[in-house]
């Protein structure tokens, strides 16, 4: 974890992802949601490998992590944890709570999902588990509707801004030397630059090409 040990919290914040990369819409939901739900810290949670084989191909964790870490410095109450990282390999959700449950067996655990993954929560492993673990708060996606076979209490929906901002667009438009600069925090639009991440391409600010005037 980037900064001092939250060991003291009560209620803690656990957002999963493969931040590749972090953006504002990150940051947006989990500034919302700790504000809505009294939250003393929001642990980022990079992941090594999606458990479902989402995609294929992950930028390398190192350029994730500090990414994030650049995003976070800002904010004093959300930290980075490379716990899944160190962990390697596929990490379930019941192995990353089990981690933070051990850690700071005292404090309220709140993990993040979007209201898509609603449907398939019953196929995450040991999920009747993961209910006595912890509350989960769904923010809003497309198709957030609570299927009747999960307990109404361990689910918080919270009306977070719906900000249609995604880690995919912003890979599609660096490698297609489009405009997306504003979609990031500023450090990580610089450490993108840096590293030319993405397939980046050097061609003006960030791949804008001004129009010709008349």
């Amino acid at each position: 974890m980037s900064r001092s040990s939250p060991a003291l919290a009560t209620k803690l914040g656990l957002f999963g992802g493969t931040f590749d990369p972090i953006h504002h819409g990150h940051l947006i939901i989990a500034e919302w949601i700790a504000s809505e739900l009294g939250l003393e810290r929001v642990i980022f949670i990079p992941v090594a490998e999606h458990p479902f084989g989402k995609r294929e191909r992950i930028t390398p964790a190192f350029h994730r992590l500090e990414m994030v870490q650049r995003a976070l410095d800002d904010f004093p109450h959300f930290v980075l944890s490379d716990v899944e990282i160190r962990r390697g390999g596929v990490s379930y959700t019941i192995d990353t709570l089990s981690y933070f449950k051990q850690t700071w067996p005292l404090a309220e655990l709140y993990f993040f999902i979007g209201g898509d993954n609603l449907a398939e929560f019953h196929r995450w492993r040991e999920y009747k588990t993961l209910l006595k673990m912890a509350r989960f708060v769904v923010y809003d996606r497309p198709g957030g509707e609570l299927p009747a076979h999960l307990p109404k209490e361990k689910f918080l929906f919270v009306k977070a801004p719906l900000i249609e901002i995604s880690s995919s667009l912003i890979r599609q438009r660096i490698k297609t030397g489009l405009p997306c600069r504003s979609l990031l925090p500023p450090p990580v639009w610089r450490y993108i630059e840096e590293h030319q991440l993405y397939g980046y391409r050097e061609a003006g600010d960030s791949g804008f090409r001004r129009a010709r005037p008349e």
